[in-house]
């Protein structure tokens, strides 16, 4: 997902582009969302090299309301909810973030039956 992000903000600034105009430009039936071949057209234009399997990853993952289309403000927040993801961690120092991820992992198993 990293790549595809990072790849994404190239796209824009190699092509002076807007996310807006991105997603206008693949919403090709100007729906306002993009469909599994819209968003795979996507993604195969930003990252050539992403297998048919990341590209449902993508959309699984951004696809907040699970209805296998993806709106612009979804897309949206799941930028910057990477963003902000990025920023945790980039300011945890390694011990710190192997902490969090240990008291994460337990409490998943705690939730499990």
């Amino acid at each position: 997902a990293a790549d595809f992000f990072k790849s994404l903000d190239q796209y824009l600034q190699q092509n002076q582009a807007r996310l807006k105009e991105v997603f206008e430009r693949f919403d090709s039936d100007s729906s306002g969302y993009l469909s599994h071949s819209q968003m795979h057209k996507m993604v195969s234009t930003i990252l050539p090299e992403a297998p048919e399997a990341s590209v449902r990853n993508f959309m699984a993952m951004l696809d907040a309301d699970g209805s296998e289309r993806l709106t612009y403000v979804e897309l949206m927040q799941g930028i910057k909810e990477h963003v902000a993801a990025q920023n945790l961690v980039a300011r945890m120092d390694a011990p710190e973030l192997l902490s969090l991820l240990r008291k994460l992992q337990a409490a998943l198993r705690a939730g499990l039956p």
